[in-house]
């Protein structure tokens, strides 16, 4: 970093007192800052999902037998398959049909969950279409739906 840059470091050790020598300095850390902002953005977006219904928008980089995997700002992303649009009628997604169809696409994620300690942040393809439609209601909308169960 050149000389005379300001910025927050986390003290990640502390050396012991010395008898004589010179005393070194505490380790210091800007990575674990930037995790640390990064785990608390990737939180920030996970309550704007919730309660504004608020997507995120990321390209898919790859997938596997559970589901779709991306980045956002070094953070991993996984979207499982059972948050996903079915295929068809009853139908999931393989891995092969994921990576053909998802890889190297842009897609509209809702942040469902955020585990700092597992390094996990989960989202959704359905909980982000559901999230758009809910954005666009107004009072006085007329809408088409299926009631699901008893009220």
């Amino acid at each position: 970093m050149p000389k005379g840059v300001v910025r927050t470091f986390k003290v990640i050790g502390v050396p012991p007192k010395s008898g004589g020598k010179a005393p070194s300095g505490p380790l210091l850390s800007a990575r674990q800052c930037d995790l640390d902002v990064l785990w608390e953005r990737a939180e920030q977006l996970r309550e704007v999902s919730v309660q504004h219904k608020e997507n995120l928008r990321v390209t898919v980089e790859g997938a596997n037998s559970g589901g779709l995997l991306s980045r956002f700002n070094g953070l991993s992303l996984f979207v499982p398959v059972s948050q996903l649009e079915k295929k068809g009628a009853n139908e999931w997604w393989t891995e092969q049909d994921m990576m053909a169809h998802f890889a190297g696409q842009e897609v509209s994620l809702a942040v469902l969950e955020v585990t700092r300690a597992s390094r996990k942040v989960v989202c959704s393809v359905v909980k982000a279409k559901e999230n758009n439609d809910l954005r666009r209601l107004e009072v006085g909308s007329l809408i088409t739906g299926t009631r699901a169960g008893n009220i």
